[in-house]
């Protein structure tokens, strides 16, 4: 998924769709969710990481990256639906 957006690209609706269940699994997700997520876009990395990555954009106004492979990992989020993640649909 990653590979089909350019750093400073908002992701398509149905790519956030996915992204939202995936952050929700993360290790962090509470701090990476926060008071929740307005949209997702792909940029650079993190200076100690090669590439491009992710990001959510927070409703608070909050950019903050995730690591796929950290949401791919099984955790106590896998028996709740992922709801603290609302994003617009349109």
């Amino acid at each position: 998924m990653l590979g089909k957006y350019q750093p400073g690209d908002v992701v398509s609706i149905e790519d956030a769709i996915d992204l939202g269940c995936l952050i929700a699994r993360h290790s962090e997700s509470e701090d990476k969710v926060g008071p929740g997520i307005s949209y997702f876009v792909v940029d650079r990395a993190p200076e100690q990481y090669p590439g491009k990555c992710f990001w959510a954009v927070r409703k608070d106004g909050v950019k903050i990256d995730f690591a796929i492979k950290h949401c791919l990992v099984k955790c106590p989020a896998d028996d709740v639906i992922a709801t603290q993640v609302e994003l617009p649909m349109g």
